[in-house]
């Protein structure tokens, strides 16, 4: 896995409605961090599933950390997927309890925050919200989705903090998420004609 998967905003198809209301600038701080949020669970979802079927389980952070400083650097420093070690080690370290539930939760947090953080910066680079009110409003959309998120990615994190098998996602023929959208799109095509020899029979 390359460095920086899991968290690595991946500006590709998936991104096109984001990418489109940042050039744009005319969509509400509502649509954008719907589709900020959107976009950013269904990579880390696969990012995270990815890693954690190739690599170790991250219980084997969670243990390192309830040793000693020396054991917790060891454990990041040979996890495969170093940025996800890294991120799983500061989600201990802000845990209060170091329990599996609590590290998962405040792991995907910090998840969050980056996530949020980055929009906001890409936001400003963007003529039509380099606003600070449209900023403002935006960071209150993305907070007010926070917790719905977090709860998505911390139950993935915590089943590879208990030691337990993570899934992976299935793939689709085409490599598209099938949107509500694009449901309505096909149901909207004209069907193609029979030749009328065939309707008669």
């Amino acid at each position: 896995m390359a460095e920086n998967e899991v968290l690595d905003v991946k500006w590709g198809r998936r991104w096109k409605a984001t990418r489109l209301l940042l050039r744009q600038g005319e969509g509400s701080a509502v649509e954008l961090a719907s589709c900020v949020c959107e976009d950013a669970k269904h990579d880390v979802v696969t990012a995270l599933k990815r890693a954690l079927q190739k690599g170790s389980p991250l219980i084997a952070i969670l243990k390192a950390a309830e040793t000693s400083p020396a054991e917790l650097r060891a454990a990041v420093s040979i996890f495969p997927d170093q940025q996800l070690a890294r991120i799983a080690r500061d989600g201990c370290s802000t845990s209060k309890t170091k329990s599996p539930e609590d590290v998962a939760n405040a792991t995907a947090i910090l998840m969050f925050d980056r996530f949020a953080d980055r929009t906001l910066l890409f936001a400003h680079r963007n003529e039509g919200w380099q606003s600070e009110e449209r900023r403002l409003s935006l960071r209150a959309e993305l907070e007010r989705r926070r917790d719905s998120w977090v709860s998505n990615i911390a139950a993935i994190l915590e089943k590879s903090l208990r030691g337990e098998t993570v899934k992976g996602t299935r793939r689709r023929r085409s490599g598209e998420r099938v949107t509500a959208q694009a449901l309505v799109s096909r149901s909207l095509r004209p069907r193609p004609q029979r030749p009328s020899n065939e309707r008669n029979r």
